[in-house]
């Protein structure tokens, strides 16, 4: 089993079994019901290859390829259709939805077998998982330090620079003696007043 899980997704109980009994030598599986459930198991687990069915209650097969594709921690995995909708427009419909392949149910056991075993299908998704997966990790460890890195960028975009040691310095010092200026201001105008200048 040289790569990641298959998820496999169908709301009727007899295909997710004939999909198992086809694929249980060759990789681990997981099965999901539902589209929700779908996109848990694969933002979680990261499969190599996601074998889904289209007609399925409240979110069919081709709303749920769009949302994995639109999802970068998962728009890399592989998805194929196994589908008893046989008519071209079905088909057309599923590789615009992001699929790589389409099998139209009942399925061949052999033709699985090789799908699933396919370097071209299921490799390239393993290395960007992982990628990926290692980018979250590191975002989540380096992420003050991405606040500091980027704010100079952030800064000359609109023409400025990040503040100094010096600028801070002379930025407190023209503080204070701005302050005892208007200080020095009140009180030539206090003493003007109690000697009868205007």
């Amino acid at each position: 089993m040289p790569y990641g899980p298959v998820l496999i997704v169908d709301d009727e109980p007899a295909n997710l079994a004939i999909l198992h009994q086809i694929l249980k030598d060759e990789h681990r599986l997981m099965l999901a019901r539902n589209g929700a459930e779908a996109l848990e198991l694969a933002g979680k687990h990261h499969p190599c290859l996601i074998l889904l069915d289209i007609q399925m209650p409240e979110m069919d097969g081709y709303a749920v390829c769009r949302a994995l594709k639109a999802n970068p921690t998962t728009e890399a995995i592989p998805v194929i259709f196994v589908t008893t909708l046989s008519e071209l427009e079905n088909e057309e419909a599923g590789f615009h939805a992001g699929c790589v392949d389409y099998l139209i149910k009942p399925v061949y056991p052999r033709i699985v077998r090789a799908k699933g075993a396919d370097p071209s299908i299921v490799g390239s998704s393993q290395a960007v998982g992982e990628n990926v997966r290692r980018g979250h990790r590191h975002a989540r460890q380096s992420r003050p330090l991405q606040r500091q890195r980027y704010r100079p960028a952030y800064l000359a975009h609109r023409g400025l620079r990040p503040a100094t040691g010096r600028d801070r310095r002379l930025a407190q010092a023209g503080l204070r003696n701005a302050g005892a200026s208007r200080s020095d201001a009140r009180h030539r105008k206090n003493r003007h007043s109690r000697f009868g200048v205007a």
